[in-house]
């Protein structure tokens, strides 16, 4: 299964869990009650499933990893993490006894793992959301009134609002172009979109709406968070990052 697959099932699974631990602690979960204790335990699995692949490093980031690290770790004030935490503290004291109890063994090294990172996971996908935030003054210029720009690191998905979600066999079907490839497109085939200001925005506004290209941008994320775009320059752009010229659409 790929990376992208895989991530993208886990999202799923964490919207289950969120649904069924919306208004419990891990303190007073009902551990007893199987259909509940049983999308709790799928989604660690999933989890865990994730944790022992190498999907943090680089050459092997997915950006909708960061949707997933997000959806546990700051949606609904980071719920879910505290969760996991909890979950974590109350390991030794025999709380969890329902849900480990066909297997004690697994349960002690699943759940540590699980704790550990998603918050690394937490961790990563917070310091790029911070970078996306960096030296933005330029991008109030605009050489129309139709026309905007965007750098490449600010495509953090936390930023984004997209009209249809990331597929991957659409991403891949653009993979094999060059990143040179991708932007020159938008001449013909442009990326549409316009920006949107976030809470705490002054100008320019940060949060970007994507009407049309949106599998583009997921590519060119991909690779600029996985350091491939380090000697590729565009639009006087180099060292990593890259201007990328969006038609403005509401």
């Amino acid at each position: 299964m790929s990376y992208f697959n895989a991530i993208q099932k886990a999202i799923e699974q964490t919207e289950r869990a969120q649904n069924v631990i919306r208004n419990y602690s891990a303190a007073t979960f009902p551990w007893a009650d199987v259909q509940k204790r049983t999308v709790v335990s799928v989604w660690l699995l999933y989890i865990f499933g994730l944790a022992t692949r190498d999907i943090a490093t680089a050459g092997n980031r997915e950006p909708i990893l960061f949707m997933l690290a997000d959806k546990i770790c700051v949606e609904d004030k980071g719920r879910l993490l505290k969760f996991i935490n909890e979950m974590h503290d109350l390991l030794p004291t025999g709380a969890l006894e329902p849900l480990m109890k066909n297997k004690p063994d697994q349960w002690r090294g699943i759940i540590p793992s699980v704790h550990q990172t998603v918050r690394a996971w937490g961790e990563l996908s917070q310091d790029y959301l911070e970078l996306s935030r960096q030296n933005l003054d330029e991008l109030t210029y605009r050489p129309d009134t139709k026309t905007f720009y965007c750098m490449i690191r600010e495509f953090h998905p936390r930023k984004i609002h997209s009209k249809h979600p990331w597929n991957e066999v659409q991403a891949t079907s653009i993979e094999t172009l060059s990143t040179e490839d991708i932007v020159k497109s938008v001449d013909e085939d442009p990326i549409e979109g316009s920006r949107f200001f976030l809470p705490g925005d002054h100008a320019p506004a940060t949060g970007i709406s994507i009407i049309a290209g949106h599998h583009r941008i997921y590519v060119l994320y991909r690779r600029y968070i996985n350091g491939r775009l380090q000697n590729t320059c565009i639009n006087e752009h180099c060292s990593g990052d890259i201007l990328v010229r969006f038609v403005e659409k509401w």
